[in-house]
């Protein structure tokens, strides 16, 4: 709609030319590069602006990567012209592939402490720019033998403490956490018990120190373990990118030290 807007009132879009190297999602092709640079050259589309050029690689958070260096060769070898922007890298490939950096990096991943820390060792020092806090709604007991949540998925072997947290797979937490997954309570690890709800889920509170209404409840602050996305992508069979895109739009964001 801005693009629209900005063209509808006469003005000139910048443009990235996007290249695909292997990939196979979107781009253009390699061999096509030449005429387009010739096209925006003469000004055929006059009211675009070359301001930058770019692939995507397909392998680079893989062991073994048998693509990216071949996907950076195609890309630098086409005849950009001097001074044009080029990008390529992404969080893996700029800690792995230095001459893949080239003028700008698009790191992603990176930036919310969920890149595999074996990739490289500087992927080790990152630091989560994102957590996830929600708050305890109710705690009451669970005796012996009974259900926990729908289905009577967890059923209570022992006497103990249950808490009900105000989030649910509708925020983004994932189905799959329950009787997997873990949260952190007055400085405990608990576990999720049953089913995740769509608003809220339960957690056992029985060991010491125990919960009460209020309580802040972490589930996500850390680059690995139970309370990072990739820990909660391993016991939910998915990745770290999956489950970072499905935080809900409904969850408040608070910027800063908050």
């Amino acid at each position: 709609d801005e693009a629209d807007a900005r063209l509808g009132r006469g003005g000139r879009l910048d443009v990235h030319l996007k290249v695909d190297t292997g990939m196979a999602r979107l781009g253009v092709a390699p061999g096509d590069v030449p005429g387009l640079l010739g096209d925006f050259a003469s000004r055929r589309w006059p009211r675009l602006r070359l301001r930058g050029a770019y692939t995507h690689f397909s392998c680079a958070d893989e062991r073994p990567d048998p693509a990216t260096r071949g996907q950076l060769r195609a890309f630098t070898s086409l005849p950009w012209p001097r001074g044009l922007p080029l990008h390529a890298a992404n969080s893996a490939a700029a800690l792995r592939y230095p001459s893949a950096r080239l003028d700008l990096v698009r790191s992603g991943i990176l930036l919310y402490g969920a890149l595999d820390p074996g990739l490289h060792p500087l992927a080790r020092l990152q630091r989560p720019v994102l957590g996830f806090r929600a708050g305890v709604l109710r705690v009451a007991p669970v005796r012996r033998g009974a259900g926990v949540g729908y289905g009577r998925a967890y059923v209570a072997p022992r006497d103990t403490l249950v808490a009900t947290v105000c989030a649910g797979y509708a925020d983004g937490v994932p189905r799959r956490l329950g009787n997997r997954g873990r949260v952190l309570i007055r400085g405990r690890l608990r576990p999720i018990l049953g089913r995740v709800c769509m608003d809220l889920f339960m957690a056992d509170v029985g060991a010491p120190p125990h919960a009460a209404p209020g309580d802040p409840v972490e589930l996500l602050r850390d680059t690995e373990g139970p309370l990072s996305p990739r820990g909660w992508a391993e016991a939910a069979g998915t990745n770290a990118y999956e489950i970072l895109c499905g935080l809900g739009p409904r969850l408040p964001r608070r910027w800063g030290d908050a």
